[in-house]
């Protein structure tokens, strides 16, 4: 057996650290404070822009539930800031050398919020019934699992039953889907309508007191966590602010501490970084998030391509980047962000701002304009405060691109939880755009959107109903690929599929600065943003 513990990632995958989009300079994020240097106590208000739907990541992957949830439950294992492997909930960890096998030596005297132990049959729990059935992301990361095995309260043995390149360590360390709860509140019950959804049961750090809607949700410092000697902060504060002036104005005035990339508007960048008072800090992220923008397929107009390619040359994504984003970005190029080799493929389909190519191929798909000059109306739906403003910005943009080619666009901003489930639940939408990433490895980030077998109703499934059994057979082998150049030209051919059919447009590539007050250290707290405030706080 091979041990793996604390091992750089790139040193773990020999793969290259994506590179940062980063237009003005952000300093780098700074090493985290030896704990004498950490004062005890006080707390931390984090801005958010919108309620959280519910607090369980294992339900979906929207970014509030991440942050919050975070905090609350923990993963087996975590990837600090610096993209080192570190325990969590697993105290250490084994790997057979053929790739088969992971065996997790669990924390002992490890408790939940309501004092009941944690054990390894929450990890199987976690892992067979409620994240690896209902979260896009870990559907895809578990399917290759033969076997869970627990052979005592702190052992977790997980056997594949072929080898999967992209399991270790995106299996356990990811925060969006790999936290793990708790058995005894979830077995017998429905767990996407069980009541501790909004009333969260965790072992992490901080403890969930309360959820005033619409004003801020508040958790409170866990006096028995396994790792209580690297928990400095009594509370942590959520505090929903959805406007980006606000949430600016906010930092500056010393009214909150800090805020996340999720409600960092890129407008706030410039002068943020100028305030003597404020830290502006950019990190590698592995999610490798863009911004995509689906087409449903099952709409009569969106299902002949020539509308989805119209479309496509419809809307200048450098423009987008430049005026919603006020150039702090990339536009997308694909369904794989241009800094994720080897997997990202430069040479697919292009779809240039062309109007007049646009209007041809609505003409040719059957759609004449009528005497107001419009062809057909479309809705867009969205998070209304998402991305800091930018979706918003965005849509208004892209509503006037589109009127050139004779389309109507009807904006349909709403709160976090009505788009998830009008758009992921019901596939109530035309057009739908949101976050989504392509990473930490395609199999995870990438196959969930597309693949004919996710065609479900989940969060961050293939809402679109698009079907493609090339691509499926392409996504399967590579799925089992070992060989990384082979693989590699897997996704190359799948991201040709793609780009010909356009199931998606891809908008821009996303960056992650967040602004923090001067004297808060720690942050972030791992390589997700989203991992558990430990060694976090105020700088003595």
């Amino acid at each position: 057996m091979t041990k793996d513990r604390k091992r750089p990632l790139s040193k773990l995958f020999g793969l290259a650290a994506p590179a940062i989009l980063a237009t003005i300079l952000i300093a780098q994020a700074p090493a985290v404070m030896a704990q004498e240097a950490i004062k005890q106590g006080g707390t931390l208000i984090s801005a958010i822009t919108d309620n959280p739907p519910n607090f369980i990541t294992g339900l979906g992957t929207d970014i509030t539930t991440i942050a919050i949830g975070g905090e609350i439950f923990n993963t087996l294992i975590k990837l600090d800031d610096k993209l080192n492997l570190v325990p969590s909930l697993a105290k250490s960890w084994e790997i057979s050398p053929d790739g088969l096998t992971y065996t997790f030596h669990l924390q002992e005297g490890v408790k939940w919020h309501d004092g009941q132990p944690f054990t390894s049959a929450d990890v199987k729990y976690t892992f067979q019934e409620l994240s690896g059935k209902y979260n896009s992301l870990a559907i895809q990361a578990y399917k290759g699992i033969a076997s869970i095995d627990t052979p005592d309260d702190n052992t977790v043995v997980v056997k594949l039953a072929k080898p999967d390149p992209s399991f270790f360590p995106w299996a356990f360390c990811q925060p969006n889907f790999a936290q793990i709860f708790p058995k005894h509140i979830y077995e017998g019950s429905d767990p996407r309508t069980n009541p501790a959804n909004l009333k969260p049961i965790g072992t992490g750090p901080f403890v969930f007191k309360e959820w005033n809607r619409g004003s801020n949700v508040v958790l409170e410092r866990n006096p028995d966590y396994f790792n209580k000697d690297h928990v400095f902060l009594d509370r942590l504060v959520f505090q929903i602010i959805p406007d980006p002036g606000a949430t600016q104005l906010a930092l500056q005035k010393g009214d909150i501490d800090y805020i996340p990339y999720s409600a960092l508007s890129t407008s706030a960048l410039a002068p943020l970084s100028k305030d003597p008072n404020i830290q502006v800090i950019d990190s590698l992220r592995p999610a490798l998030g863009e911004i995509m923008m689906f087409y449903n397929l099952r709409e009569p107009q969106l299902a002949k391509p020539e509308v989805r390619q119209a479309i496509a040359h419809l809307v200048d994504r450098d423009l987008l980047v430049k005026l919603a984003l006020n150039g702090h970005g990339k536009a997308a190029t694909g369904p794989i962000r241009s800094d994720q080799p080897p997997f990202y493929d430069a040479d697919i389909p292009k779809y240039a701002h062309d109007v007049a190519l646009a209007n041809d191929l609505l003409d040719k798909a059957g759609f004449p304009k009528d005497g107001n000059g419009t062809r057909f109306s479309l809705r867009l739906s969205y998070q209304g405060t998402g991305e800091g403003g930018a979706l918003q910005s965005a849509a208004e943009i892209m509503r006037q691109q589109l009127k050139e080619g004779g389309i109507d666009l009807q904006l349909m901003p709403t709160d976090s939880a009505a788009w998830l489930d009008s758009a992921f639940m019901k596939w109530d939408f035309d057009l739908t755009m949101g976050s989504f990433g392509t990473g930490p490895d395609p199999k995870i980030g990438v196959n969930r959107l597309y693949s004919t077998s996710t065609i479900q109703k989940v969060v961050g499934g293939n809402l679109m109903g698009y079907s493609n059994p090339k691509l499926d057979d392409l996504f399967n082998k590579a799925d089992a690929e070992m060989d990384p150049k082979v693989r590699a030209d897997d996704y190359h051919q799948a991201q040709q599929i793609l780009g010909t059919d356009l199931p998606a447009l891809w908008l821009w590539e996303k960056s992650y600065p967040i602004a923090v007050r001067k004297g808060i250290v720690g942050l972030p707290a791992g390589a997700m943003h989203s991992e558990v405030f430990e060694d976090v706080g105020q700088a003595n």
